[in-house]
């Protein structure tokens, strides 16, 4: 009963991520704020549930609900700051995309393992999200910027929310590599696909920031390396997070 109260939560805030996308596309702002505050709510309900019966343990295996919050979280911190032209569509449809996405391709439930009962796993976990919470912005204001001719911000703007992806994925990183020290005495498990996936999103953007300081690239440049990252950052990091087609429950 747990477990599935946790599902229906989620469930029913990708109801609201998806009527924020619906309203922010018919330009109705005073809407949008609304719905997206009551999924963003839900979804940190069926969060506090998953944490509440894991810790201290992580619930590694269920980065999917926690992946749609954080990114909306980042987003809202990144709108308080007013930023002109900036459109809550193109912020919301990923959060919109995201929800629906393990709404309907749900992963199986697995339980936490001993080797999590560490504050270093945690740091791995929630650092990591953060991280391509932020370049998943990126990816956001970049497409709106290709797309739209009101967008007009600057680059640094976009170069702002890298590097706090790097920053926050570097802690990941380094975290995991302490926690991967503490549970079997070595820094790296290659054998690991989080490692992996964790490693290849990193340089990927650290490439970019090389790139960009060399002043190699131009600016439509720039948003198309960018939009190649959420393609890998698809690949490597939100697809295995997937599970098998299921028709989702929206009642107790």
């Amino acid at each position: 009963m747990v477990f599935n109260m946790d599902k229906l939560l989620f469930n029913w805030a990708s109801i609201f991520y998806t009527l924020t996308f619906i309203w922010a596309l018919l330009k109705s702002n005073k809407y949008c704020y609304l719905f997206y505050f009551i999924a963003i709510f839900l979804n940190l309900f069926s969060v506090i549930i998953c944490l509440y019966h894991s810790i201290p343990l992580v619930p590694i295996f269920q980065k999917s609900r926690f992946i749609p919050l954080i990114y909306s979280l980042v987003c809202l911190l990144f709108l308080k700051h007013k930023h002109k032209n900036v459109s809550l569509s193109y912020i919301s449809s990923v959060s919109c995309f995201l929800s629906l996405l393990f709404c309907f391709f749900p992963k199986d439930f697995y339980l936490p393992f001993l080797q999590t009962k560490t504050i270093f796993a945690f740091l791995f976990f929630i650092c990591e999200i953060i991280g391509v919470s932020f370049y998943l912005l990126c990816g956001v204001l970049s497409l709106q910027r290709l797309v739209s001719k009101n967008a007009i911000f600057e680059q640094s703007i976009i170069n702002n929310q890298i590097k706090w992806g790097i920053f926050f994925q570097t802690i990941s990183m380094f975290s995991g590599e302490i926690w991967s020290y503490l549970n079997s005495g070595s820094p790296v498990v290659l054998q690991d696909a989080s490692v992996f996936s964790c490693i290849t999103i990193w340089f990927y953007f650290i490439g970019f920031l090389h790139l960009y300081l060399l002043k190699k690239i131009d600016l439509h440049q720039k948003d198309f390396i960018i939009l190649g990252g959420m393609i890998i950052i698809f690949i490597f990091f939100i697809y295995p997070e997937t599970g098998p087609f299921t028709i989702p429950g929206f009642l107790p």
